[in-house]
């Protein structure tokens, strides 16, 4: 079942969306519900939802600060913020953002974001990470993983659930991993779907937890952040 939510200050935007939303839904195999708000007040940030559509420019809580309390209540939801507003659009990038769509909203467009939310979810929910040690073997989903670590020779794998520790080498984990995973360090790799705050010198987790980042590091895990948050993970 695909969760999605609606939330717009104005009652014919959430329901135009709805209606679009549904007409492009139909023609596929999935089964969904859709949630309409009509403030950020009342959307819960703790809900499962699969995408959030959000207009940025509401009273009280407004669409951006709405999408950070998600992420810092580790929700990974697909983001899709829908405005008349058009200065904000670098700071969707913070939040992970699917797209940035200005109204009136073109169907094509909103189309496409549906697409790369869709497609960004089935990939998350489907890949583990399968980890081989002398008396098991075990699959850990790549969407409870918040970070990789290397020390003495041991990968110390940083999920949701707590720290998984074995024997092996970064680069073997890497080779199991997807888009959603960038270096930031050459001992740690970091899910982008976790990424709260990034400074030079250091990405700050939606956990609050902190992680490295070299100099060396720098442009290349830039560049891989800002591609994934406007193309999401590939199948």
């Amino acid at each position: 079942m695909l969760k999605i939510a609606i939330c717009d200050d104005e009652p014919f935007m959430c329901g135009l969306l709805k209606e679009k939303i549904e007409e492009y839904l139909q023609k596929g195999s999935k089964e969904f519900k859709i949630f309409c708000y009509p403030n950020g007040e009342s959307l819960p940030v703790f809900g499962d939802f699969d995408i959030v559509l959000l207009d940025v420019q509401m009273p009280g809580i407004n669409g951006m600060e709405l999408a950070k309390r998600l992420r810092e209540n580790g929700n990974s939801c697909a983001v899709i913020f829908v405005t008349v507003l058009k200065e904000p659009v670098f700071d969707a990038f913070e939040v992970d953002a699917v797209d940035y769509l200005c109204k009136p909203v073109d169907e094509v467009r909103l189309k496409r974001a549906l697409e790369r939310a869709i497609r960004r979810i089935d990939v998350q929910k489907g890949k583990a990470l399968l980890i081989h040690t002398m008396n098991r073997r075990q699959s850990v989903k790549l969407d409870s993983i918040l970070y990789c670590e290397v020390f003495n020779r041991k990968i110390l794998l940083h999920t949701k659930q707590g720290v998984i520790e074995y024997y092996s080498r970064l680069s073997d984990v890497e080779n199991q991993l997807d888009k959603r995973f960038a270096k930031c360090h050459r001992s740690y790799l970091v899910n982008l779907d976790y990424l709260s705050e990034c400074s030079k010198g250091q990405i700050i987790l939606t956990n609050g937890e902190r992680v490295p980042v070299s100099k060396t590091r720098w442009q290349s895990f830039m560049s891989q952040m800002l591609h994934y948050m406007k193309d999401g993970v590939e199948p």
